[in-house]
């Protein structure tokens, strides 16, 4: 869960730093079956979390004032 509240300083910017989610493109393993030329099954590194198993979230706030029309 993620409380939003502006900055006091008045910075329009922040980020925040997840760490440590489950790959669930590999499940967690770092890799997932693959077949090589002949069709034989060969580990492969995970494309999502280059072969950690976890992945890290980075999310970027702006903060701008409100619109109302």
């Amino acid at each position: 869960m993620i409380e939003l509240k502006p900055d006091m300083n008045g910075d329009t910017r922040e980020t925040l730093v997840s760490v440590g989610h489950r790959c669930e493109y590999c499940q967690g393993n770092g890799w997932y079956w693959g077949a090589d030329d002949m069709g034989q099954g060969i580990k492969v590194t995970c494309p999502k979390c280059k072969g950690k198993g976890e992945l890290d979230a980075v999310i970027n706030i702006t903060w701008k004032p409100t619109c109302k029309d």
